[in-house]
């Protein structure tokens, strides 16, 4: 909270497999942040009654908490966000697995947004999350969700929160730190307005003081935006030891 945070993000779904188990753990883990705390909380679970654990629990001092991770698959979380007057995170992941464009993240987007109007839900609540996937593995995904969140923001204009799990980009990568502080950048200039973060390792504060001129910032940007497929250069640059600091500070970093 200290570095900025507006939701703390709470996940049990790893606690257990069983439902009466994770149930619990919502519950005590929502009191006991709000014991700690006037965080606004977010509730974040595959399963529908863990969610409504965490709303029951929720003393709500900062307003109501923020449902995330619903899908197209997972219409009920939206009836609950309406229901309960909650925000709502939204991926826009298919039927048939996840997008493989930019085209097809706006087009889940926008039947996400169709349901959400349905319902009288505001643009406002919704926080649309275009799904951040690795570089290491596909090296168009960086330009796929920066290309989904341009085209949305420029559809639905400043209402619609558009977001993501920002560092998931850099999985897999050296210098995560670095990558993962020219991602969050790259978000914001093409028109994301927030991001599911850690801001102690990555303080939206000192990012955008930093430099964009450097060969460090470059070589980042084109591993992240497909320019540089794979990171082939990006990799010899931190091999050779030319990224300088800014990469001796991020190895290994979440």
């Amino acid at each position: 909270m200290d570095a900025g945070a507006d939701y703390l993000d709470l996940n049990v779904d790893e606690a257990s497999n069983d439902l009466a188990m994770r149930v619990a753990a919502m519950e005590w883990l929502v009191a006991a942040v709000e014991d700690a705390t006037d965080a606004a909380i977010s509730l974040d679970s595959s399963a529908p009654d863990v969610m409504r654990a965490g709303l029951a629990a929720a003393a709500r001092r900062a307003g109501a908490p923020l449902l995330n991770s619903a899908s197209l698959e997972r219409l009920d979380v939206l009836d609950l966000a309406g229901a309960e007057g909650c925000p709502s995170s939204w991926a826009p992941g298919g039927q048939h697995g996840m997008p493989a464009s930019a085209g097809e993240r706006v087009d889940n987007a926008t039947r996400i947004i169709d349901e959400a109007t349905r319902r009288g839900i505001a643009l406002s609540r919704l926080y649309l999350d275009a799904l951040v996937m690795p570089v290491a593995v596909e090296p168009e995904v960086g330009s796929w969700f920066l290309g989904a969140v341009h085209t949305l923001r420029e559809r639905y204009g400043p209402q619609i929160h558009l977001t993501g799990g920002l560092s998931n980009v850099s999985f897999g990568l050296p210098a995560r730190r670095l990558l993962n502080d020219v991602f969050i950048k790259l978000a914001a200039d093409a028109g994301a307005d927030s991001g599911i973060i850690d801001p102690v390792a990555s303080d939206p504060r000192r990012i955008f003081a930093q430099d964009r001129t450097s060969r460090a910032y470059a070589l980042a940007a084109d591993l992240l935006t497909g320019r540089d497929p794979f990171g082939m250069e990006f990799l010899a640059a931190y091999r050779a030891g030319e990224l300088g600091a800014e990469a001796a500070i991020s190895h290994g970093s979440r």
